[in-house]
């Protein structure tokens, strides 16, 4: 009896139990059984059959034990997938068949077809076809025409027990078959090698997808299409090779194949399906024939490693996404045919550099190159194109080159980036040999190309380069090939050279190879590199930023000198970095130092700021320079106890500690953070006037390895001042005692310190700078005795402070010093103090009840009743007749006299309210030599060192009209007993 066997479904060894089915899980060893031999006893017989007929009772109770995988693999002898009654009765008919002397083996007796002593398993399917696996594991397919359909059942084809054991090692399908049929290798995981038939016209969809170990796919001349799917995930899959005859696409036919790298189309072939190659991350090279007319939406997407890129000169439409994410690829020749570009085609292709939209192509998304971040240059050379800004986000580097009056300036306007005009026709202005086997060609738009394999050599000057003639147009610089160095003065004073690509085989960039290059903007560094020689980049005002790969070792001197770079970090390769390297650099902020050995050489006074930060190593020879240079250092590992520190003044420094502490040390006075000069120096403020310790913090936080914020500060006496914005906005500082030498405390200083409570002022202070303590809600002080201004908004919108008293000294309160909703009580003790003419110097806030406008003061009346503007609830405290009661009058604030007071003279000098001590020009009730200071300092600096006029009288001794160092003299004869 033979019995064909339409869909012998052996894989229903993985049926589940439920089905009557044993789940196989582990391999047959083929090479010694015998089919039928269930109970492996080297003859068939009733015996096997009655193994078969318990193993079904088993089966039935749900015992999982009993039969092995080689048992079952012979026990399914009509091949059904199934161990049932029907395999024990062949057991039986055979064994009367041997009994009656018959001498055919059991599948002989069964199909008809006699065992084949060079196959494992074999027999038929479909119509006419023949399958076969060989002792080599070759899956032989045989038979003519077009493969029947499995449809979703790829695991029952007839051999699909050797796809699940893992042991086919290559697909032979013969000659006379035109169709593959899909799914019907799909998952044959094991096969290396698939051979085709000259016959075959198509591949079904999913035929051979998740083949993983395929290594080539021939399609043999005469294919004409393959299905969706039909070689995808095939993940070593290396080589590929189209018919011209090829004609249908399926989608995604070829998709994520990672180690595909050769890929061979024959001239004929007119299109690229689409998301044909998509994925295919290791295709570098593709060379498209000249009959290709269009390539399918996302045909080559997602191939990262896609470098170079030779389209057809008849290309005529390129679909959507067609190369997006290819992030290789630096240069794309669009060829003049072109007509149709779909939306985002280049779409992160952040290697591109440079695109020219020909003349032919009819419309252009600007879309087509979002997340092209190194894109400098976009020719466009229809004057007509129809161009869509809409929603598109570009480079600011970009430059975009077009006609005069054409929709390409219209572009270049709306999207605020340089326009270039550009004339005539796309051609080559000049060209020649570099070296052997290298070559270069500069067109008439700007762009120099070098290709070929070598090294661009070393030029004793720029004027014997071959493109020194034409040095003014170069544009854009694209290096095509292996080339190893880039010589001396290659493109030295290229002034108009925007964009570089370089290939990642460039070791070394030679002396003052781009100097003077003003206009050079970021490029991608090559991952080969290992030298930047002297003056490599010096004078490039407009290259902000480079990163350099790891195997860097040398930088030499003056390498960046002059460039527009705002950081450089130095790789921990690098030994040392020569002198001069950083000069000159006006928006250098930043130099991160990985390496604790690496040596920093030279210094740093030619550095165009010493607001410049060195991140390092505690220890490490880049903290000895930036020590010894008066620069920033901040702790590369944040784990120090010292965690920051630097130049707080000409002769003062901070510290920061890691538990939050700020230490300012040293003597004189602090710099006042953010302006533009502090005694005679340019300070630049990197972060809109932040002081050096806080933008040491935010920089940090920016790159989530968080500080601790100042929650302390401590001020070494002998400081003079505190600087503008010093801890301006700290909102967890509670308290700070200024020391006793602090004569200044700067604009801002502590404005914003919403948990400040305590502010110790010292004696010796003089001067409040403008909102040094605004925005203070809990604050609560006493002003010293020695106070001689206080700026505009000093105490502006503190709420805790209800009573005021300002001392004598005071010769000047600025506009809303003392605008605060808490304030009840302010006495002013100076009768001549010059008092803002604002309603808001001393008030309750704006709209304070019987509120005044804040023009007030500039029409000098007063609007009774208001309830909008600044107004004041309290008492205003002052001397009859004192500039207090003035400003009270004419505000209409309540004020009362604190007494008429004797006018007391001296040498003609009349001061009301109070007895003058002869030489006291301080005014603490003593004559010492503080008080000859006093009067140096006023002769000195009379705007840093004021005095009132209660002084100034007390102060004029020796008998001489004017305060003079005779007076200072005059007050230590005094001092010391000799003149009473």
């Amino acid at each position: 009896m033979k019995i064909r066997r339409l869909t012998a479904a052996l894989t229903a060894l993985i049926m589940c139990a439920s089905q009557n089915c044993f789940t196989a899980s582990a391999a047959v060893d083929e090479t010694n059984m015998i089919f039928g031999d269930v109970n492996s006893n080297g003859k068939v017989d009733s015996n096997d059959g009655k193994y078969v007929s318990n193993e079904i009772k088993k089966q039935s109770t749900e015992k999982d034990d009993g039969i092995t995988d080689t048992a079952w693999y012979m026990g399914d002898v009509d091949r059904n997938g199934i161990l049932d009654e029907k395999d024990v009765e062949w057991f039986g008919k055979y064994e009367e068949y041997v009994n009656d002397g018959g001498e055919a083996g059991l599948r002989e007796f069964i199909t008809g077809e006699p065992d084949r002593e060079d196959c494992f398993d074999y027999g038929s399917f479909g119509d006419g076809f023949t399958w076969a696996v060989t002792k080599d594991y070759d899956l032989v397919i045989g038979g003519e025409g077009e493969m029947p359909d499995v449809g979703y059942n790829w695991d029952e084809c007839p051999w699909a027990y050797f796809t699940q054991t893992r042991k086919l090692k290559r697909i032979v399908i013969g000659e006379g078959i035109t169709h593959i049929s899909a799914y019907m290798f799909k998952n044959v995981g094991t096969v290396t090698e698939v051979v085709l038939p000259s016959t075959l016209d198509t591949v079904g969809e999913w035929a051979f997808t998740n083949c993983f170990a395929i290594e080539e796919v021939v399609l043999p001349e005469g294919t004409t299409g393959v299905g969706e799917y039909a070689f995808a995930n095939c993940k070593s899959l290396e080589k590929v090779s189209i018919p011209s005859t090829m004609t249908t696409w399926g989608s995604k036919a070829f998709e994520d194949n990672d180690n595909l790298n050769s890929l061979i189309i024959a001239d004929g072939v007119t299109e690229i399906g689409a998301e044909a190659f998509r994925g295919c991350g290791s295709l570098e090279t593709l060379d498209l024939p000249d009959s290709i007319s269009s390539i399918g939406r996302e045909a080559f997407s997602g191939c990262e490693g896609l470098k170079e890129l030779k389209l057809p000169a008849g290309l005529n439409e390129i679909g959507t996404e067609a190369f997006a994410g290819c992030t290789s690829l630096k240069a794309v020749d669009l060829p003049d045919s072109l007509v149709k570009l779909g939306d985002r085609t280049f779409i992160d292709c952040t290697s591109l550099v440079e695109l020219t939209i020909p003349g032919k192509t009819e419309k252009f998304g600007m879309n087509n190159i979002i997340g092209c971040s190194g894109l400098r240059a976009l020719t466009i050379e229809n004057p007509d194109c129809e161009i869509d800004t809409y929603r598109a986000t570009v480079s600011d580097m970009l430059t975009i080159y077009g006609f005069s009056g054409s929709t390409a300036e219209e572009a270049a306007s709306k999207l605020h980036v340089d326009f270039e005009v550009i004339e005539g026709e796309n051609g080559a202005l000049a060209d020649g040999e570099i070296s052997e086997g290298l070559t270069w060609t500069l067109n008439n738009r700007g762009t120099l190309i070098i290709k070929g394999k070598g090294s661009v050599p070393d030029f004793a000057s720029d004027d014997e380069t071959m493109w020194r003639k034409y040095a003014d147009r170069i544009t854009t610089v694209i290096i095509d090939g292996e080339v190893g160095s880039i010589g001396s003065r290659a493109f030295q004073d290229c002034t108009n050279l925007k964009n570089i690509s370089l290939p990642d085989t460039v070791a070394s960039f030679g002396e003052n190879a781009f100097s003077g290059c003003g206009k050079l903007q970021t490029f991608e560094v090559p991952s080969a590199l290992t030298a930047v020689g002297a003056g490599a980049f010096a004078d490039c005002k407009s290259l902000y930023k480079l990163y350099f790969p790891d195997g860097l070792k040398e930088i030499k001197k003056a390498a960046f000198a002059g460039s527009g770079m705002y950081f450089v970090e130095i790789p921990d390769n690098v030994e040392a970095v020569e002198a001069e390297a950083f000069d000159r650099m006006e928006n250098l902020y930043r130099i991160s130092v990985g390496s604790s050995k690496t040596v920093l050489e030279g210094n740093a006074d030619n550095f165009a700021s010493r607001y410049v930060i060195v991140e390092t190593a505690d220890g490490s020879n880049a903290k000895k320079f930036a020590d010894k240079n008066g620069l920033i250092y901040l702790c590369a590992t944040g784990r120090d106890a010292e965690i920051a520190s630097g130049p707080a003044g000409e002769e003062c420094w901070w510290i920061l500690m890691a538990d939050g502490t700020l230490r300012i040390v040293g003597s004189g006075h602090m710099y006042n953070w953010g302006e533009q000069t502090v005694t005679g120096e340019e300070i630049k403020a990197p972060m809109g006037g932040l002081s050096p310790w806080d933008y040491c913090i935010e920089m940090r936080r920016a790159a989530r390895t968080f500080l601790q914020p100042v929650n302390n500060v401590e001020i070494e006496n002998g400081i003079l001042s505190v600087g503008s914005n010093s801890f301006a906005y700290d909102r967890i500082l509670e308290s700070v005692e200024i020391p006793d030498s602090v004569e200044i405390i700067g604009a801002d200083a502590f404005r914003g310190c919403t948990a400040l409570r305590s502010a110790k002022l010292p004696e010796g202070l003089i001067t409040i700078g403008d909102h040094a303590f605004a925005e203070c809600p809990e604050l609560e002080t006493q002003l010293p005795g020695n106070v001689a201004e206080i700026g505009e908004g000093a105490f502006e919108n503190n709420l805790a402070m209800d009573t005021v008293t300002v001392p004598e000294s005071v010769r000047r309160i600025g506009s809303s010093a003392f605008s605060m909703s808490g304030l009840k009580d302010i006495t002013i003790l100076s009768p001549d103090c010059e008092i803002a003419d604002s309603p808001s110097t001393i008030s309750s806030g704006y709209s304070a009840p019987g509120g005044v406008p804040a023009d007030a003061g500039n029409t000098g009346t007063a609007a009774a009743g208001a309830v909008s503007g600044y107004g004041y609830q309290g008492v205003i405290h002052g001397y009859s007749g004192s500039t207090a009661e003035k400003y009270a009058e004419k505000y209409g604030y309540k004020f009362e006299a604190i007494g008429e007071g004797a006018t007391v003279s001296t040498e003609g000098t009349t001061v009301p309210g109070k007895e003058i001590v002869k030489g006291d020009a301080n005014g603490d009730g003593k004559v010492n030599v503080s008080d000859a200071v006093t009067v140096l300092q006023y002769i000195a600096n009379q705007s840093k060192y004021p005095m009132n006029d209660s002084g100034k009288a007390a102060a004029d001794c020796d008998g001489e009209p004017g305060i003079t160092g005779g007076d200072a003299l005059a007050i230590q004869r005094i001092d010391a007993g000799i003149d009473l």
